[in-house]
Parts: C-alpha cells; structure tokens; sequence
C-alpha cells in the first residue's frame, strides 16, 4: 500500500488533495442545510383550509329558513290583514308614488334575458364570458332560475291578494277572501298568485348576486330591496308575509347560483383565457 501513501503526498503536495476535501466539505454543508425529504411516519395532518367567512354553513341555511317560515307565519296571522287595511284606507293618494318604486325591478327580466341569449349565441361559435362576462351571466341566471321557482310556488300555493287590481280578481279588500287555496295558481288567470312577490324575488335575486360577486358594495344591496318592499307595501299590491318569502326565494337562490360558479371545474371557468 505504500504506492497509496506516495499518490497522496504527491496529491497534498500538488493541492489536489486540498480542492477534494473542499468540494467534499461544500457537499456537507449542503445537505445539512437541505431539507430531508418527509418520513411518512413523522408526517403530522395538515389542518384543512377554512371556508370563507361569508360563507354559510348547512346549520345557518336551517337556520334561516325555519327563520323566514316562522316570520312568514308571524305576518300571515299577524301582520297582513291590518296593513293591507291601513294601506287601503290611508296610503291609497300615495300610491302613484309607491307604485314607481316596483319598477326598480323592470329592466331585470330583459337584462337576463338578453345576457343569457347573448351568451349562449357566443358559446356556440366558442367565444367565452370573461369575468364581467360571467359577473353577469351569474345574475342573469340567479334571477331566471328564482323566476321560475316562484311561478311554480304561485300555482301551488294559490293564495288571494289583498286588493283587487288585476282581472277583477278576487281580494281581501273588495271581497273578503284571505288566505290559501292550493293548485288554484294553475287556473290559467293571475287571481290566485299572490305568494311569493315576484318582484321581491327578482330585486333580491339579482341584489344578493351583486353582493355576494362585488362584496366592496354588499352593504348596498339591501337599499334597492327595501325601496321595493315599501313600494309594494304602499301600493298594496302584495301581503307582508309574500315579500318575506320571496325576499328568501331570491336570497337562496342567488347564493346557491354563486357557490354553483365557485364550484366549477377552474379549467372551465378560465376557458376564455386559454
């Protein structure tokens, strides 16, 4: 072995010898620097990600809707016949006034309408919203479903009006009648379609979408759906208890549609930008 020890005398008298044992020292150094890759066992769970705090558990949707059946309930027994009475009775020279503020809702169905078609034209040629695009699309279709939804309740739950003002239909007001007669919605006339407010459905259905896509303005969005229930309220056109659940429906519905998009595959919802 003494040709070993003569190859590393020559190598530390050359430096070699000193250049290995730095490159060996650098390699180290480095691997204790460098975290070791994770031993499965020594794995401890990573804590899930949390939901949003805007967003409602299955507990809180209970929650609000045994709400809104009990105010709903409360208004029915309570609440609906007097103020249809005191509407009548003291609002009625008022009642141009309040019947403008329904109108707040007029430009919603055509703007639903338009966008979805609109959309569905562009899809066809493969052109794909952007994200005011799907801002949009997202409250057109809140409001078309929420729309659809309250007609079917219409018919099912058959209830009378608090005041005659359409097809001489038949009211609290002019003839007595209170309360509801189910299936009678279907009858083919609007005489029996008070329950929900369509118009409370559709300003909340397209308000609470603008909240829930630009929380920023979310403290907005109860001014257009109050100006709307103190519109229909005055103008006696619909019971107390009506505008609550329609102001529910619309509510519910916008914040299903919202977690519907969330919940979309990205690659879909980024179609546009590949």
């Amino acid at each position: 072995m003494g040709w070993l020890a003569e190859l590393s005398r020559d190598l530390r008298y050359t430096g070699v010898a000193e250049a290995v044992d730095n490159v060996a020292n650098a390699f180290r150094i480095a691997r204790n620097i460098m975290p070791r890759a994770a031993d499965p066992h020594e794995m401890t769970p990573t804590r899930p990600l949390a939901k949003p705090t805007s967003d409602l558990s299955p507990n809180h949707i209970l929650a609000l809707i045994a709400a809104t059946a009990a105010l709903t309930a409360l208004s029915y027994w309570l609440i609906d016949r007097p103020l249809a009475g005191y509407a009548h009775v003291n609002l009625l020279p008022y009642r141009a006034t309040f019947d403008a503020l329904t109108h707040i809702v007029d430009p919603i169905p055509a703007f639903a309408s338009l966008t979805c078609a609109a959309y569905t034209i562009a899809a066809l040629f493969g052109i794909f919203p952007g994200p005011r695009g799907r801002l949009c699309l997202q409250i057109a279709l809140a409001f078309l479903v929420a729309n659809t939804l309250k007609d079917g309740l219409k018919g099912l739950t058959g209830r009378a009006w608090p005041e005659t003002w359409t097809e001489n239909n038949l009211s609290y007001i002019k003839d007595g009648i209170y309360g509801f007669f189910p299936l009678r919605g279907f009858n083919g006339t609007r005489a029996f379609q008070a329950f929900p407010s369509g118009h409370l459905t559709a300003i909340s259905a397209t308000a609470v979408s603008l909240s829930l896509l630009c929380p920023r303005w979310r403290w907005l969005a109860p001014v257009p759906i109050a100006l709307v229930a103190i519109g229909m309220i005055g103008s006696n056109y619909h019971w107390l208890s009506d505008q609550i659940a329609g102001t529910a429906l619309g509510a519910g519905v916008a914040l299903a549609v919202h977690r519907l998009g969330k919940a979309m595959p990205l690659g879909l919802r980024n179609r546009d930008q590949t």
